[in-house]
């Protein structure tokens, strides 16, 4: 295995998102990913004002998976954490290959917000 990142927000630069703006991103697994943590950073925003809420979902129709991370968008201070300190799954989640994973971003500032959503882990090609 080695070690992988899938990034949402731009290969060459941060997901720009216009005051309260909401986007669904996408990326289509080529190999089976096996999830450990979750990174967020927003440029705008605090622990008392959050920058964004994200989703993240497992489109996979397999049985047992197309699961949601949570019910609902969550605030990026509580959904992950940052490079500094990342939120660890407790328990690792295997993404198939052929799969997509949905992350959902919405920008909760009244104001321009730069956002990047990492899920870590390790791929089995």
């Amino acid at each position: 295995k080695r070690p992988f990142d899938i990034v949402f927000g731009g290969a060459q630069d941060d997901l720009v998102l216009g005051a309260n703006q909401s986007i669904e991103l996408r990326y289509t697994l080529q190999a089976d990913f096996i999830a450990t943590e979750i990174m967020i950073s927003a440029t705008v925003g605090s622990a008392s004002s959050p920058g964004c809420r994200i989703g993240i979902k497992d489109m996979s129709t397999m049985p047992n998976r197309g699961k949601k991370f949570s019910n609902t968008l969550v605030n990026n201070v509580n959904a992950g954490g940052s490079g500094q300190r990342p939120k660890f799954l407790r328990k690792p989640y295997r993404f198939h290959a052929g799969r997509t994973i949905v992350v959902k971003v919405t920008n909760l500032q009244s104001s321009t917000n730069r956002i990047q959503v990492v899920i870590a882990g390790v791929t089995d090609d």
